[in-house]
């Protein structure tokens, strides 16, 4: 009397992922466009976990490490207001 039950629940759930759809991958990226959506996820008061787990969905594992996404919601929580990258003068580091 249980199985039937089990089969009906799991063939309801079974048709339920087959009708989600998963988010397409972006390849090619800019960090200054990773920084906006950083920006943009923290603006809606997203936390840094949440946005790494987003932005890895969509632009794939190698775009950054979750360290990187808090250092990022960090910034812009401090006050950072642009995306584009920074040259810090006098840093001896070039522009990337």
């Amino acid at each position: 009397m249980l199985l039937p039950v089990i089969q009906l629940v799991c063939s309801k759930v079974i048709r339920r992922f087959r009708t989600i759809e998963m988010a397409r991958r972006i390849g090619n990226w800019s960090c200054s466009e990773v920084r906006a959506v950083i920006r943009f996820l923290r603006a809606k008061n997203e936390s840094a976990s949440a946005i790494h787990s987003q932005i890895m969905e969509v632009y794939g594992e190698e775009v950054m490490s979750r360290q990187h996404a808090m250092k990022g919601c960090h910034s812009f929580q401090s006050g950072r207001q642009d995306v584009e990258n920074r040259n810090v003068a006098g840093s001896g580091r070039p522009n990337s």
